[in-house]
């Protein structure tokens, strides 16, 4: 045996020795100062001038007068003169001036938080973890920040049939997800019972087609045409009876006018109509060409149920801003004048007297000149 202990230096007392009390009072200002140890700083290189008694320094490199090649070990002031004790692997220290945990190994002081971490395989933060739920955080916000640059949140899953997302919730029973849930489809789902829930969005990753779900078994969608990159929107409503894909327009949140088809369970079709919906909103169909405006290409007003092509003010049920042209016929191809009804008009292009207009009168076909039978 040595004459002293193999860890911490401190002195041993031998069987024979006198004034014991010496060598014992040693190893308990030995174990003063390094248990529970915490030093000043460890960037001091120089002997400070006026140390507190046991204050205790970690020698930092470049270190002068009795620091000198002392560097990496405590320093200790003591009775008026500096007592260095040589660390060991796996000895920590607390470092006042920096608050934080210094641990000593092979390569110097480092760190504690610098160190590689193995892991663990739970972690409650004022919360107990579970084995479902291995990392619980209790706290009123989390904070997530860069640590120079960018800052990104990763939740993968292992195989595209399972699920990584995100679950708001009410007292624990679910109300909204977030995210690739049974395939690599991105959704936002919604439940009012935490057991039953319905996907609002749907984004597919093949091609970027965005689909909103309605409630009531609708949707639109946001797509792309299947030529080329051309977007689309599609309205998709039930097959049930006055079921309709419906665009509102609205002022002030007052609807004014609409576009819907309007599905009919007598008929198996759906109509498609334009429709005003405030009082003497008019309907009309503008283009543009050449840099000009053309307002007046299709007018329908809502005042007088007149409607004006070519003209912006109707004075009659049809009112033609211009020359007309009806169909052209052959006498042998004229249609059915009873089916057409009276008052249709064609042209007839080899009428026995010339070209002709020509009208039904629910029977035939009569010139309108002479109101003779059409040959």
């Amino acid at each position: 045996m040595g004459d002293m202990t193999t860890r911490l230096a401190f002195p041993l007392m031998s069987a024979a020795q006198a004034q014991k009390h010496v060598t014992h009072n040693e190893a308990l200002l030995v174990a003063d100062a390094l248990v529970h140890l915490a030093v000043a700083s460890r960037a001091t290189a120089v002997p400070p001038a006026a140390p507190d008694p046991g204050q205790r320094f970690i020698v930092a490199g470049g270190a002068t007068d009795v620091f000198s090649e002392k560097e990496g070990e405590v320093a200790e002031w003591r009775d008026g003169a500096w007592i260095f004790h040589a660390p060991a692997p796996g000895w920590r220290a607390w470092v006042i001036n920096e608050g934080g945990v210094v641990v000593f190994t092979d390569g110097g002081w480092v760190d504690l938080r610098s160190l590689p971490k193995t892991g663990t395989d739970m972690l409650g933060i004022n919360a107990s973890p579970t084995t479902g739920e291995r990392f619980v955080v209790c706290s009123e916000s989390v904070l997530l920040t860069h640590d120079g640059a960018d800052q990104r949140l990763k939740l993968n899953k292992a195989a595209a049939t399972d699920t990584a997302s995100l679950l708001f919730q009410t007292g624990y029973s679910g109300r909204a997800e977030v995210g690739i849930a049974g395939d690599d489809h991105f959704r936002i789902k919604i439940s009012a019972d935490g057991a039953v829930f319905r996907s609002a969005v749907d984004i597919n990753p093949a091609n970027g087609d965005f689909t909103y779900t309605l409630a009531n078994g609708g949707s639109i969608e946001f797509a792309r045409y299947s030529v080329g990159g051309s977007p689309r929107l599609l309205l998709n409503a039930d097959m049930v009876n006055g079921a309709r894909s419906y665009v509102s327009f609205r002022h002030a949140n007052v609807e004014t006018a609409a576009l819907y088809s309007s599905y009919s369970e007598t008929t198996a079709t759906a109509d498609f109509y334009v429709r005003a919906v405030e009082d003497d909103t008019n309907i009309a169909f503008v283009t543009r060409h050449a840099g000009v405006t053309q307002w007046a290409h299709l007018k329908l007003d809502a005042a007088t149920g007149f409607t004006g092509i070519g003209t912006h003010t109707p004075s009659t049920k049809l009112d033609v801003y211009g020359p007309v042209r009806v169909k052209g016929y052959t006498v042998a191809g004229l249609p059915s004048a009873v089916e057409h009804g009276a008052g249709a008009i064609v042209f007839v292009s080899d009428e026995s007297g010339g070209p002709v207009l020509a009208f039904s009168d629910g029977a035939g076909w009569r010139r309108v000149n002479d109101r003779a039978v059409v040959s």
